[in-house]
């Protein structure tokens, strides 16, 4: 039941943040970037999160290296596999990020048991909606 409710009520828990959380963990995190084959440049894409009082906070941001200011597209993309089964959620949106500026794209807020394994995409779109840059981060304490 309790999970249930999680799920209707994780529309609610969703919201747009001026700026990322700096003391926040991060592991396993995989980045990738489609723009040509030789390119060295570093995504821009991050996944943060906390862990508090039963609660993983996950929040993507995009880091702007260019020097111009930017339109940000964006698909952040959440998985849950525990005892009580799987649950997904995707969301997307865009925001504007000025050169040398980190945004906040979006929270999503979960129920955390150490127990379970947690998958987070954050893909950032051109204006065809194809993926320019992803970023993956996987969260469990399987070995």
């Amino acid at each position: 039941m309790k999970a249930l409710l999680a799920l209707a009520l994780l529309p609610l828990w969703m919201t747009f943040l001026p700026e990322a959380d700096p003391g926040c963990e991060e592991q396993n995190e995989r980045q990738t970037m489609n723009v040509s084959a030789d390119s060295t440049e570093e995504c821009g894409a991050a996944i943060v999160y906390t862990i508090e009082d039963n609660m993983i906070n996950i929040q993507g941001t995009y880091q702007n290296s260019g020097s111009d200011a930017m339109q940000v597209r964006y698909k952040l993309i959440t998985e849950k596999k525990g005892a009580s089964g799987t649950s997904s959620n995707s969301q997307g949106g865009s925001g504007m990020a000025q050169p040398g500026e980190t945004v906040s794209l979006s929270k999503v807020g979960l129920d955390y048991h150490p127990d379970n394994h947690y998958e987070i995409t954050l893909r950032i779109l051109n204006d065809e909606g194809e993926v320019i840059c992803e970023t993956q981060k996987t969260i469990s304490n399987e070995k």
